[in-house]
């Protein structure tokens, strides 16, 4: 089954780019436009990760057990993010 991944930004051109960028790696992807609107779904959609700005990150993980990616600069790259949410899917490597 494929991971669904919550893309949570305001902005609606990063939303899309983020979604277009990942929906063609064969991830599932739900963009959605608040840290509000995504503790409104995340039980309802269970996420295997959520990618939210550096702004929002804190939050969410404040709020939910999701793994939480923040797009900072160097994550804009989008073998960057790919890479970083491969490796949080993959989850915390043993020693």
């Amino acid at each position: 089954m494929t991971p669904l991944i919550v893309v949570a930004d305001e902005s609606p051109g990063s939303r899309d780019t983020s979604e277009m960028i990942l929906a063609k790696l064969n991830f599932a992807v739900a963009p959605v436009e608040s840290v509000e609107r995504v503790l409104q779904l995340i039980s309802t959609l269970r996420p295997a990760l959520i990618v939210a700005n550096v702004r929002d990150a804190s939050p969410l993980r404040q709020q939910t057990d999701v793994p939480v990616i923040e797009v900072t600069a160097a994550l804009k790259d989008p073998d960057r993010l790919i890479d970083a949410i491969r490796d949080a899917l993959r989850g915390p490597r043993s020693a």
